[in-house]
């Protein structure tokens, strides 16, 4: 007789609360260092570039018409509380050797473009957690060099798509190929940097 290990931390005890951690930072965050408003990409018209250095950063739902590009300059965390919906190409950026992004989403994401996330040499510098438990739709030749955390959620890919790093999701689904490349990397500690406030982050 042997024993098998449980493949994951899976129980409803186990899973991150994102949604609770996303509005825990409404207040706390380093949103007046750049002149960002939570509202800033609510609604946005025409391609929008945001730059963030090193800090927790708080905004509501995203959606709007046009490009989107985050461009990340240091170790960054953007908490969204809402939904992330696109109808325009996504790009996070790292641009940077030490940038990284931490990416939590209290909702759901979706997109009816590509989208390009990451750095496929270092996919691990890039986290993305989705706290919705419906269905994450993408579309369109995707590319995501990231650690995907979204555990009550489905992936439907409705175009072919390559991943680098990791994904952690209820179920996917897909109508074209999809190429995984795991990054052992996912595993590794990182060390903190500071912020305005002298915590670290």
């Amino acid at each position: 007789p042997v024993g098998v290990a449980a493949p994951c931390a899976c129980g409803a005890d186990d899973l991150v609360d994102i949604p609770a951690f996303v509005a825990s930072h409404a207040d706390d965050n380093q949103d007046a260092a750049i002149g960002l408003l939570p509202g800033r990409l609510t609604d946005y018209r025409g391609a929008v570039t945001l730059d963030l250095p090193c800090g927790i950063y708080y905004v509501g739902p995203i959606r709007g018409d046009g490009e989107l590009t985050l461009r990340i300059t240091g170790r960054a965390a953007l908490l969204v509380d809402g939904d992330v919906s696109l109808t325009a190409p996504f790009t996070v950026e790292l641009a940077t050797d030490d940038a990284e992004l931490d990416l939590m989403i209290a909702g759901i994401l979706s997109s009816g473009q590509a989208i390009v996330i990451g750095r496929a040499d270092h996919p691990a510098r890039t986290r993305v957690y989705v706290g919705g438990s419906s269905t994450i739709d993408l579309s369109g030749d995707s590319h995501v060099a990231a650690n995907l955390y979204a555990p009550r959620a489905a992936i439907a890919l409705s175009g072919g798509a390559t991943v680098y790093g990791s994904l952690f999701v209820r179920r996917l689904d897909q109508s074209a190929p999809v190429d995984i490349h795991y990054d052992v990397d996912v595993r590794r500690a990182d060390v903190a940097c500071p912020i305005e406030r002298g915590d670290t982050w």
